[in-house]
């Protein structure tokens, strides 16, 4: 997106965090009608913007269009690292 950010965003009321929001904070923020929301096509996903804060995010849709584009090999590679650290 190339957009420069001079700092985290504020941080959510439920993960108290500055830069990362919740699932349910993310739904919250886009319910507002002053929050607009873009798909992005070069990374495949969304963003949305209210004021000064916006946030990317993965919706089931993004996701599944990101992993059906992986190629056998690498969904191979990701499992096995994946159980490795269970």
């Amino acid at each position: 997106m190339g957009a420069a950010a001079s700092k985290a965003g504020t941080a959510g009321v439920v993960t108290r965090e500055a830069g990362f929001l919740s699932y349910y904070e993310i739904l919250e923020m886009r319910a507002q009608p002053e929050t607009t929301t873009v798909y992005d096509p070069t990374s495949r996903t969304y963003f949305s913007v209210n004021g000064n804060q916006w946030v990317g995010y993965d919706t089931p849709e993004t996701m599944n269009d990101k992993v059906c584009g992986l190629s056998p090999v690498v969904v191979a590679v990701a499992v096995a690292v994946a159980v490795r650290w269970l």
